[in-house]
């Protein structure tokens, strides 16, 4: 489909995202002391890639090589902190140039499934979408997984019909597990059934996108076994187990979230000093509790998209409470509009589909924050766009391909 979106169109979507985004970190989450939790990660290992020393974590005075988080985030920080950029607010500069370029391919997404007005419309929306900028602007890598996220959909639009195409899909998805490791279920749900059709070839480009995706996994991946001697792409989730599976977030106001009091508990100092953490005691817990296994997972997902709890937030993230609020106001509507737009798309819904699925997964076998949402919210954006810009439903490809038959004239 021609999307009609002209450059210009595109570039100053982006600026006015941009524009937004800037004025947010400036102005409304100001953090000039500095960052924690998670963005202190991405943040200090950044400023250490710049000083020649990689993915190593500083405790008690004394420095231990870590994969606590997948690396891509850092690497993509590390330029700007080599040109004298180690400061917070540099680095969270760079989170909102990413944002907004997300959202300029977020408009030709929603262009390429319903036109050109339903791109205008998920683009504007895109630009001054509060989960969007508040995640743009936290110095987490929410924004550089949207960005990717974002391209696999496009790419997967298109449909991998050829082993390229299959290959540079499935590689997309690689640096998308490097941002965040929940990519990997992208593999299934998108990558696969993308190369998938038609029938001539597909085992050979399903092998091509898997394997383009291994090769650039590969060298993280190697680097963790010389050094762990375990091969592993992040151990965070194995702190999101610990973190998640208690008492505490299986009964009372915090069911479905996650608690340092649990992760203490589960933690040697030996694996505190790496960032790691025994999932035993969480697995069992679990285990024992798989009745209540149900209603929590049930409940972490209710979090996730804002149906429980909505105003929770995390504790270190630079956000301001009246901004989340408008973002609320702003996501109930939008997500009416992305079921409205759902009915309205024949073809292809599973491209949107597939990154809302990942949420609901890792949200359900993890814990509940709408930060797992934002990659899926992408996605909400451009079915809402699809329904408010009054799309029609496309022809089916007999119909389309169907020559037309002049009607006889009656006579007088």
């Amino acid at each position: 489909m021609d999307t009609g979106l002209s450059r210009r169109q595109l570039g100053l979507l982006a600026a006015l995202a941009l524009a937004i985004r800037l004025l947010y970190i400036l102005l409304i989450a100001r953090d000039p002391v500095g960052v924690g939790g998670d963005a202190s990660f991405y943040h200090s290992a950044a400023n250490q890639l710049a000083d020649g020393h990689f993915f190593y974590r500083e405790i008690f005075g004394h420095a231990y090589p870590t994969a606590l988080h997948p690396p891509l985030f850092s690497i993509v920080l590390a330029p700007v902190a080599l040109l004298g950029g180690v400061h917070v607010l540099a680095q969270r500069v760079v989170g909102c140039v990413i944002g907004s370029i997300s959202v300029a391919l977020i408009a030709l997404l929603a262009a390429r499934f319903g036109g050109k007005r339903a791109g205008l419309v998920a683009g504007g929306l895109a630009a001054v979408y509060p989960p969007l900028v508040t995640a743009d602007g936290s110095l987490m890598s929410e924004p550089l997984y949207v960005l990717i996220v974002v391209v696999a959909m496009l790419l997967a639009k298109r449909r991998a019909t050829t082993v390229a195409r299959a290959a540079a899909l499935g590689a997309v998805i690689g640096l998308g597990i490097l941002t965040r490791t929940e990519a990997l279920l992208l593999l299934v749900l998108l990558v696969w059934p993308a190369s998938w059709a038609p029938r001539a070839g597909r085992e050979r480009r399903v092998a091509a996108a898997t394997l383009a995706c291994a090769i650039v996994l590969a060298p993280w991946v190697i680097r963790n076994e010389v050094v762990f001697h375990r091969l592993e792409l992040a151990s965070n989730y194995n702190t999101v187990i610990a973190g998640a599976n208690c008492h505490q977030t299986y009964y009372g106001p915090d069911i479905g979230w996650w608690t340092l009091d649990c992760l203490a508990r589960a933690r040697t100092r030996r694996q505190l000093l790496v960032g790691d953490a025994s999932t035993s005691r969480g697995v069992s817990y679990a285990r024992h509790h798989a009745g209540r296994a149900l209603l929590v997972a049930a409940v972490r997902t209710l979090r996730t998209f804002s149906l429980y709890q909505p105003t929770r937030l995390g504790n270190h993230e630079p956000r301001r409470l009246w901004f989340d609020v408008l973002g609320l106001v702003l996501y109930y509507p939008l997500l009416l509009g992305a079921a409205w737009g759902l009915t309205r798309l024949r073809e292809q819904r599973w491209v949107l589909l597939a990154p809302i699925f990942s949420a609901v997964i890792v949200s359900a076998t993890g814990w509940g924050n709408g930060r797992f949402r934002v990659a899926a919210d992408a996605s909400l954006l451009v079915l809402a766009a699809v329904a408010f810009a009054g799309a029609r439903r496309p022809l089916s490809p007999a119909r389309a391909r169907a020559p037309r038959v002049p009607q006889p004239i009656a006579a007088e």
